[in-house]
Order: C-alpha cells, then sequence, then structure tokens
C-alpha cells in the first residue's frame, strides 16, 4: 500500500501508455481492467491517473461525454477512498473549469 501519491488530469493521447502500465500492476494484484485496455477513446478525452511515490500508476478514473465520473479503477490492496476521492476531486476541478469557460 502506497503511504502517499500524487494526481494527475491527463489528455488520452498523454496517458494511454500508462494506462497498459496501471493494467499490468492491477493484473498482478489480482484485479481486472481489460475494459480499458478495450476502449477507444478521443485524443481529448480526459483521464486522471494517481501516481504512487514509486513512480507507478496505483488509480485510474475517466471523466465521460456528459462531466461526470465515467469509470474507475483502483490497484487491489491500495487506499481505494483516499485514492477514488482524489481521483473524483481532480476531474471534478478539471469539469468546474471547462464549465467556467464554456
Amino acid at each position: 500500500m502506497s503511504a502517499s501519491f500524487s494526481t494527475h488530469c491527463l489528455l488520452w493521447k498523454h496517458c494511454s501508455p500508462l494506462i497498459k502500465d496501471f493494467c499490468l500492476i492491477v493484473r498482478r494484484a489480482g484485479g481486472n481492467c481489460d475494459e480499458l485496455l478495450d476502449q477507444s477513446y478521443e485524443e481529448d478525452s480526459r483521464h486522471a491517473l494517481a501516481i504512487s511515490s514509486e513512480g507507478l500508476p496505483i488509480g485510474y478514473a475517466r471523466l465521460g461525454d456528459s462531466g461526470d465520473l465515467d469509470r474507475m479503477v483502483i490497484v487491489p490492496g491500495e487506499d481505494t477512498e483516499q485514492i477514488a476521492f482524489a481521483l473524483q476531486q481532480i476531474l471534478q476541478r478539471y469539469a468546474n473549469q471547462e464549465s467556467a469557460y464554456a
């Protein structure tokens, strides 16, 4: 379990290589995230990653077309509640900024 992590809001074209690494980590921990790899996303769609202090992706979330949280996956054994909250927060801040400029 990671003691600390950071969250990042990224465009799909910038985070897709990390998603592949993330899915490998999830599988090794006994989880499933095949649906993330099976999806095709718009290049400008927004995704959030939680990165451990060791530099490993430990959480993922996607902002849906409607501006709501669309999908979330967290590596089994990590602090699910804390990571989920942080991923929701970063995507919500992004959505609020986007609506302010619309």
